[in-house]
């Protein structure tokens, strides 16, 4: 009776585990995708049918409410879109996020502590990770931008999966009581010094964002003094390495968004529809 109890408490951690964690180490994308239907949506569907107030209690949790209405306006504007494509493929989705919606409930009701340590354990590993890809980066000869290996391919995917933990530890040290916390200052040193290293601006600015919004959620002394710390971090990148900032100009970022804005301002309120192909001409790359 103690394994069949522990059996759904293990999948259930290594389902959550291989689906933050695996883009690291996982060495073919299509594996991971295995990974996620075997261990988190699998789990998910045996789950709503072994009961099916574990589907209602999760459908009545607020992400999933707030979720459920924005589904249900992506599949309704496929009526007006030019390039819906394949309806199904939309719709099973849509299914699936209610399903992890499912998965990640019933695993903060059943095992609350257990999601606690699984997300804590994450979190050390992506450390571990940060680690040892700077330790590639450097004995290369720390030039150019740091890429990574397997399906994080590139800076900007190795930028976007680290730089989720981050925010995670960024969360974890705010709503500490001390100040001084050793452990989420190292976290935050190398994963910060990570993301630096693949040249990508975008997640340096997503990080100060998300420095700012918790400060504003926390709002005391020790949110305040930290804000100003990140402001002293980044004035010193600004003032030292001004061509980690500048070095690639704006790369016609400025050109996409409004070309985006426009685009957005012909259909503001229904928008163009779920599919619909996004073109955007770059003068200066005649294309």
């Amino acid at each position: 009776a103690g394994r069949t109890r522990q059996l759904p408490e293990f999948v259930l951690s290594l389902g959550l585990f291989c689906l933050l964690t695996g883009l690291i180490w996982v060495g073919d994308r299509s594996l991971y995708n295995r990974l996620f239907y075997w261990l988190v949506i699998l789990p998910a569907v045996c789950a709503v049918f072994c009961s099916r107030q574990a589907l209602l209690d999760g459908l009545k949790s607020k992400v999933a409410r707030a979720y459920l209405p924005f589904a249900s306006y992506m599949v309704m504007t496929m009526l007006w879109s030019e390039g819906a494509g394949n309806g199904l493929d939309l719709v099973k989705r849509l299914v699936i996020a209610v399903l992890f919606f499912c998965f990640i409930f019933e695993f903060g009701r059943r095992y609350p502590e257990r999601l606690i340590a699984t997300i804590r354990w994450s979190a050390m590993f992506s450390v571990l990770a940060a680690v040892y890809l700077l330790y590639l980066f450097v004995s290369k000869g720390g030039q150019g931008r740091l890429g990574g290996i397997g399906p994080l391919s590139n800076p900007l995917l190795v930028s976007h999966v680290f730089g989720f933990f981050l925010a995670l530890w960024l969360g974890h040290y705010f709503f500490k009581q001390r100040f001084i916390e050793p452990v989420d200052f190292y976290a935050l040193a190398i994963l910060g010094s990570l993301i630096f290293a693949t040249g990508s601006r975008t997640p340096l600015m997503a990080t100060a964002v998300t420095v700012v919004w918790l400060t504003v959620l926390s709002a005391n002394r020790k949110a305040v003094g930290t804000l100003l710390m990140f402001a002293i971090a980044g004035g010193s990148v600004c003032l030292f390495f001004p061509e980690a900032i500048t070095q690639r100009g704006l790369s016609y970022r400025t050109v996409i968004w409004m070309d985006t804005i426009r685009q957005i301002g012909e259909d503001p309120w229904f928008g163009h529809g779920i599919g619909t192909p996004i073109r955007i001409w770059v003068d200066a790359l005649n294309q």
